[in-house]
């Protein structure tokens, strides 16, 4: 074998370990990139999951302050009928 073929086959051997790195690393990129991703994804499901139980909390909050406001506006009228009542009652005794 002359230099030229070493040459030659040494260029080749060189060039196919590069693209042999090439895809490893965009091998271990896509692989990287996919666990990423899937942490990304699981965050988001545990953010969301939060979020609903916030809406949930809520609306519960919400039910109880209607059901508060409800009785409050008929212990209001309660009070008012016995302020009618006594003013009534001081107005028969004078």
């Amino acid at each position: 074998m002359d230099s030229i073929t070493v040459a030659w086959i040494s260029g080749v051997v060189g060039v196919v370990v590069a693209i042999i790195n090439i895809y490893k690393d965009a091998r271990k990129d896509t692989r990287a990139e996919s666990e990423s991703n899937t942490s990304v994804k699981e965050e988001i499901k545990y953010i969301s999951r939060g979020v609903e139980d916030i809406r949930l909390d809520t609306k519960t909050i919400m039910s109880t302050m209607l059901n508060m406001n409800e009785r409050l506006v008929r212990a209001e009228e309660g009070i008012k009928n016995a302020h009618e009542k006594i003013d009534n009652h001081i107005r028969k005794g004078e």
